[in-house]
Order: structure tokens, then sequence, then C-alpha cells
């Protein structure tokens, strides 16, 4: 009785619609993680001073939000040290946040913006100190990237898998409290580590395919 009721019971319009259209269904989630070592330039008004940034950062993705895009945790350093004339300043940030991925298409770009926050480390001579606190805001873009599932399966060639899916450009701005205050912006380059260095060894040894 229970099975006759249901089939009589009318559905939903918005079941009928998704049935006769036959609507995508979002892909499964896919675990994902990048570890972009960066470096560029820009300048600090904390500093009052052209700045080296440094960076390096694990980004993991741990929750689908849509077809595209994807909730990721960050977690990494980031480091600043004054350039030009002048006392040397710098200081060192162990960085915790989070971030969003997003892909344009199957084999588009990557597009991540994260937001982190960290305390701010100084190194003397015989010690390593405390100095202050700091949030970043950082833009991302993957041009030729491809997800670890793809890069372990070699489906764009050894050049495309090994070296083009980790090249990536950000922009950094930030807000640091030590002494005083003061914002700074820094443009750069990376790689990640993973897809250029620790993925051609794993290759090589458990012989991936494009090691074959």
């Amino acid at each position: 009785m229970l099975v006759a009721g249901a089939a009589l019971w009318p559905r939903p319009a918005r079941a009928e619609q998704v049935i006769a259209t036959g609507a995508p269904v979002p892909p499964p989630f896919e675990l994902d993680v990048r570890a972009p070592v960066q470096v560029g330039w820009g300048y600090s008004r904390l500093f009052r001073s052209r700045v080296l940034s440094l960076g390096f950062h694990d980004e993991l993705s741990v929750m689908r939000l849509s077809r595209t895009a994807q909730l990721d945790v960050v977690f990494g350093m980031r480091a600043q040290r004054t350039l030009g004339p002048g006392p040397r300043r710098s200081f060192l940030a162990t960085s915790l946040g989070v971030g969003l991925s997003v892909r344009v298409g199957r084999r588009g770009p990557l597009f991540v913006g994260t937001y982190t926050f960290a305390p701010l480390w100084h190194q003397s001579s015989d010690s390593t100190h405390l100095v202050g606190f700091g949030v970043g805001l950082r833009g991302e873009m993957f041009p030729f990237y491809q997800t670890i599932t793809e890069a372990a399966g070699c489906r764009r060639g050894t050049i495309a898998t090994y070296v083009l899916s980790g090249l990536n450009g950000w922009v950094e701005g930030r807000q640091d409290w030590m002494a005083s205050s003061g914002p700074s912006l820094a443009v750069g380059f990376g790689v990640d580590l993973g897809r250029e260095v620790l993925l051609p060894i794993l290759g090589a040894a458990f012989h991936s395919s494009c090691a074959r």
C-alpha cells in the first residue's frame, strides 16, 4: 500500500524538472593540495622601504562549494625583508587561514584567494622572539593548473604536468602591527613544490605514467 501510495503521490515540480532536463549532478569532492614556493617584491609602509617577500604555503581543499569552487585551509610562512640603504628590518609570519579556489573549466586556470592571520617573529643573533601580529589577503593564479589526480595520471604530458602545472603568479596585501602599524603590497611568481619536485621523484620511483 505504501508503494502504491508513493506511486500515486505527485512528485514536486522541481524534481520533475530535474528528471526531464537531465540537470547535471555536481561532481564529487576531489581532495587536492598545493604547496607553492613564492618570491616577490613590493613596498611596506610599516618599514617605509622596498621589501623582498618570500613565502611557502600548503593549501588543502576540504569542501566542495559548487561545480567550480572549493573551500581551502591554508597554513605556511611568509617573510619580508627591507631592501636598499639603511638598517635591515624583517619579520617571519607563521600563517594560518582559509581560502577559496575556483577552476575555470575542466582544463582552465585556477584562481585562489586566501585570508591568513599570523604572529610575527624576528630572529636576532642569539634568539627568536615575538614582535607583532599581521593579516594578509593574497590572490594567486595557476594558468596551466592540474589537480593532483590529473598530474598523477600524466594526462597532458611530462612538461605540462611537471613544469607548467605548478607555475603561478600572486599578489598580496598585508597589514602588520609591530612597534607601529602599516600596510604593504607585493607581487611575484612561484612554483609548486609538490608538482615540480615531489611528483617527478615519486613518478620515477613508482614508474608512473610520465616515467614510462
